[in-house]
């Protein structure tokens, strides 16, 4: 489903970069050992999803703030 909104982050390249990573972070952690599947996958995929997480955070604080992120 399509969403009606559009916010700036979606637009940078990083931001697109991270989503992409976190599918490939998904795809390795299928091939992961059962006995693995809620001790290390669990912290590999929140791990990937913080990354565009706080991009999209950090492209909606102020200019001076998100130069410092820089």
């Amino acid at each position: 489903m399509k969403s009606k909104y559009h916010f700036k982050f979606e637009d940078l390249m990083i931001y697109n970069r991270a989503i992409d990573f976190g599918e490939s972070v998904n795809d390795q952690i299928n091939t992961f050992p059962k006995e693995e599947m809620y001790r290390l996958a669990s912290q590999f995929i929140r791990a990937a999803d913080s990354l565009a997480l706080n991009i999209a955070e950090g492209s909606a604080s102020s200019d001076a703030q998100f130069n410092r992120y820089n």
